[in-house]
């Protein structure tokens, strides 16, 4: 990834001008921005789309600004528990801009700033796909979208077996255009331990999912999903900080209408009165995201193939694959899955399993 930094730096059309001329702030960056904030007469939208240090400095610096900010669009966190951040000694469940400076995220939980957030489960329904890339190659004649082609061409070349996501164009462009996400209010928690490690965990609530006027294959999927309140989302402004029984978990049930097990599933937690959201994996499929954090909960791929599914050839494949080959192939053969899986956040179980349930409440 840092070879295809230095080598988009160096691209031609970015440096046809020679070396560039934009002057360096007098101030440190929360400075800077203290000052710009407070000499604008009216409120200011601020989008950050990496760490909030500077945000937090400056309330710090200034606690004044927070009547002056309208709104912060943020891309960060994590809704259900599965983050992005593999470093050792840590059990993956942060996502990275908050574990950069989860104090930060903290500090600005606590002020009374209206905070969109879109978290790493919305922008994981938003991949870089080869027909995305095509798109941008039909339209290379216009140089800002050649620009952004043969930057993404360069990402994909690095990461060649993994998922590109378009984490911090998804928030940029529902800053710009709120109306393309549908957005509901939750309760808004900052969570974890100090230091290294600590995250930002937001439960009780469904999730914001792009739309687009072209409409790619990726962004119908993310619609579709939004019809059923899957998937992941945006976090509003904050609400009633005492939840009703049961708003701490944040359960999806997913299986077939047809499985005996997913039936019994969800009449265990309609009897509760827990809500939940089921997913019918005939009709929407669970996401990498979905499928890696469930694995991780569990206890690995075996656990969630179920040794006596319809589709038996699937069930030998995958069992005989190369271990670095079989997530891929149980990702596209999800019918082999064991019903029901149920999430909670960063638990999930797989089968029925009302004595873990239990403890979750």
């Amino acid at each position: 990834m840092e070879s295809s930094a230095f080598t988009f730096d160096a691209l031609p059309m970015l440096n046809e001008h020679g070396a560039p001329r934009t002057p360096i702030a007098a101030r440190p960056a929360h400075l800077d921005l203290v000052d710009k904030v407070m000499a604008e007469e009216g409120k200011t939208t601020l989008l950050f789309t990496g760490p909030l240090t500077d945000l937090a400095r400056a309330l710090d610096a200034e606690p004044a600004i927070e009547e002056k900010i309208e709104t912060l669009f943020w891309m960060g966190g994590s809704l259900d528990g599965h983050g992005n951040v593999v470093d050792p000694c840590f059990d993956g469940t942060a996502e990275w801009n908050a574990f950069w400076d989860p104090e930060a995220v903290k500090r600005v939980w606590d002020s009374s700033l209206e905070i969109h957030m879109v978290g790493l489960e919305s922008t994981e329904e938003l991949p870089l796909t080869r027909e995305l890339c095509q798109h941008w190659a039909e339209l290379r004649r216009y140089p800002a979208i050649d620009l952004i082609g043969q930057g993404y061409a360069l990402v994909l070349n690095v990461a060649a077996n993994n998922v590109y996501y378009l984490w911090d164009v998804l928030t940029t462009v529902y800053c710009l255009h709120p109306e393309i996400a549908e957005v509901e209010r939750v309760l808004r928690r900052a969570c974890g331990r100090r230091g290294r490690g600590a995250h930002v965990s937001l439960r009780r609530g469904s999730r914001g999912h792009a739309r687009d006027a072209r409409r790619p294959r990726a962004l119908l999927r993310a619609r579709r999903r939004a019809r059923d309140v899957r998937g992941s989302g945006a976090v509003l402004r904050r609400i009633d900080p005492d939840p009703p029984h049961g708003a701490d978990m944040n359960i999806q049930i997913f299986g077939t209408k047809k499985s005996f097990d997913t039936k019994k599933a969800q009449r265990y937690f309609k009897e509760r009165r827990i809500k939940f959201q089921f997913i019918d994996l005939k009709e929407k499929e669970m996401s990498k995201g979905e499928l890696q954090s469930v694995m991780r909960a569990v206890g690995g791929i075996d656990a969630v193939i179920d040794p006596d599914a319809k589709d038996q050839d699937a069930v030998a494949l995958i069992t005989y694959l190369a271990e670095s080959q079989k997530f891929d192939k149980l990702l596209e053969n999800q019918q082999v899955l064991r019903e029901p899986i149920v999430r909670n956040g960063a638990k999930a179980t797989v089968g029925y399993c009302p004595d873990t349930w239990k403890g979750w409440e």
